[in-house]
């Protein structure tokens, strides 16, 4: 197993990109030196990828033929659960609704106008980053799905993902949701209405390019849970 879910190596600019060692990188992959090792697939999960633009271009050059999986969360509640994660560490001052306000003006100064924490909304905008990552990689390579199809049927997911990367499925189990999030308050209608106008024209891009029905992710709604 890795030593941790989210390795953050090819969204880590302090690496000698495009000259960086992957040793670092193998380390957790590789258990031991023994034969029967060898035929296990390999993988981490590191969410930023999609959204730190030098990093597909990064994991291209590692592997052409990667499979790459992606779990696409309703955008809003994405945001929301986003600042009560990073405000509960302490690296975010701001209330919700001022820092949604203040994304724009904030991104503007930052690099390549991409932030790691202040990033909330950006980071919703599914299709631009599904698009960038369709430039680099076929659609065969790629499995995408919402979060709330892993949520509601677990079983019916990691079966079609374990088809997408050629493994025998496993038995179904009964699967807990170990990540419920809690909050200090619930997301306004207001600041709902303000996200739902700056992400609504990808939502709908999204639903053309995937052919999905993201009616539920249009829907207005007070409170979140995890």
């Amino acid at each position: 197993m890795l030593a941790r879910h989210e390795k953050h190596f090819f969204d880590n600019e302090a690496q000698a990109w495009p000259e960086a060692s992957y040793n670092d990188y193998h380390r957790d992959f590789f258990f031991d030196s023994h034969a029967d090792h060898q035929h296990l697939i390999r993988g981490e999960i590191t969410p930023i990828y999609l959204y730190w633009e030098p990093s597909l271009k990064r994991i291209h050059a590692y592997n052409p033929e990667i499979r790459l999986i992606v779990l696409l969360r309703n955008p809003i509640a994405r945001a929301y659960s986003h600042w009560a994660m990073v405000s509960q560490r302490g690296e975010e001052v701001l209330c919700f609704s001022d820092a949604i306000r203040a994304e724009d003006e904030r991104l503007a100064s930052a690099p390549n106008r991409q932030h790691r924490v202040y990033s909330y909304m950006r980071r919703g905008l599914y299709h631009q980053q599904l698009q960038r990552m369709l430039t680099l990689f076929p659609a065969t390579q790629i499995y995408i799905a919402r979060a709330e199809q892993l949520f509601d049927d677990p079983n019916t997911i990691l079966t079609d993902i374990h088809r997408f990367l050629g493994v025998a499925p496993q038995p179904p189990q009964n699967h807990e949701h170990q990540r419920i999030g809690t909050y200090s308050s619930s997301l306004s209608r207001d600041d709902w209405m303000y996200l739902y106008g700056k992400l609504i024209e990808d939502i709908e891009a999204l639903e053309h390019l995937l052919n999905w029905d993201c009616s539920a992710w249009k829907r207005p709604w007070e409170g979140i849970q995890g």
